[in-house]
Protein backbone atom coordinates (compact mmCIF):
# COMPACT_ATOMS: atom_id res chain seq x y z
CA UNK A 1 0.00 0.00 0.00
CA UNK A 2 1.24 3.68 -0.60
CA UNK A 3 0.58 4.46 3.17
CA UNK A 4 1.47 3.08 6.59
CA UNK A 5 -0.64 2.54 9.11
CA UNK A 6 -1.71 5.61 11.24
CA UNK A 7 -0.96 5.65 15.32
CA UNK A 8 -2.51 7.99 17.87
CA UNK A 9 -1.39 8.04 21.73
CA UNK A 10 -3.42 10.02 23.94
CA UNK A 11 -2.72 11.17 27.48
CA UNK A 12 -5.67 12.94 29.51
CA UNK A 13 -5.55 14.19 32.98
CA UNK A 14 -8.13 16.47 33.60
CA UNK A 15 -7.95 16.13 37.35
CA UNK A 16 -4.25 15.39 39.04
CA UNK A 17 -5.98 11.80 39.95
CA UNK A 18 -7.42 10.91 36.75
CA UNK A 19 -5.71 10.09 33.94
CA UNK A 20 -7.13 8.57 30.58
CA UNK A 21 -4.88 6.90 28.04
CA UNK A 22 -5.38 6.06 24.48
CA UNK A 23 -2.90 4.64 21.59
CA UNK A 24 -4.48 2.71 18.31
CA UNK A 25 -3.13 1.81 15.24
CA UNK A 26 -4.68 1.84 12.00
CA UNK A 27 -4.57 0.26 8.53
CA UNK A 28 -5.53 2.77 6.01
CA UNK A 29 -5.47 0.19 3.00
CA UNK A 30 -7.58 -2.24 4.54
CA UNK A 31 -9.72 -0.21 7.25
CA UNK A 32 -9.58 -1.62 9.89
CA UNK A 33 -7.76 -1.07 13.66
CA UNK A 34 -4.36 -3.21 14.14
CA UNK A 35 -4.02 -2.24 17.86
CA UNK A 36 -6.36 -0.41 20.73
CA UNK A 37 -5.62 -0.08 23.96
CA UNK A 38 -7.57 2.06 26.64
CA UNK A 39 -7.33 2.90 30.04
CA UNK A 40 -8.28 4.90 33.56
CA UNK A 41 -5.75 5.50 35.99
CA UNK A 42 -7.32 6.86 39.25
CA UNK A 43 -3.99 7.64 41.75
CA UNK A 44 -5.65 9.04 44.43
CA UNK A 45 -2.68 10.00 46.16
CA UNK A 46 1.28 9.14 45.71
CA UNK A 47 1.17 5.62 47.51
CA UNK A 48 -0.99 3.61 45.04
CA UNK A 49 -3.00 4.01 42.30
CA UNK A 50 -5.62 1.95 40.45
CA UNK A 51 -6.45 1.48 36.90
CA UNK A 52 -8.74 -0.39 34.47
CA UNK A 53 -8.74 -0.81 30.38
CA UNK A 54 -9.47 -2.85 27.25
CA UNK A 55 -6.36 -4.15 24.59
CA UNK A 56 -7.10 -5.25 21.45
CA UNK A 57 -4.70 -6.93 18.99
CA UNK A 58 -5.44 -7.74 15.29
CA UNK A 59 -4.34 -11.39 14.54
CA UNK A 60 -1.65 -9.82 11.69
CA UNK A 61 1.36 -11.31 10.92
CA UNK A 62 2.42 -7.96 10.09
CA UNK A 63 2.54 -7.77 13.74
CA UNK A 64 5.40 -10.16 14.56
CA UNK A 65 5.06 -13.60 16.63
CA UNK A 66 6.92 -11.88 19.59
CA UNK A 67 3.78 -9.10 20.16
CA UNK A 68 1.35 -11.22 19.71
CA UNK A 69 2.42 -13.60 22.02
CA UNK A 70 2.98 -10.66 24.85
CA UNK A 71 -0.70 -9.28 24.30
CA UNK A 72 -1.80 -13.13 25.15
CA UNK A 73 0.05 -12.51 28.74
Amino acid sequence: STFSDVYSDLDFSPRTWLTLTSETRYDIANGVFRLADHNLTLKPGSTWSASVGHRYFRNDPALGVKMLQTAKL
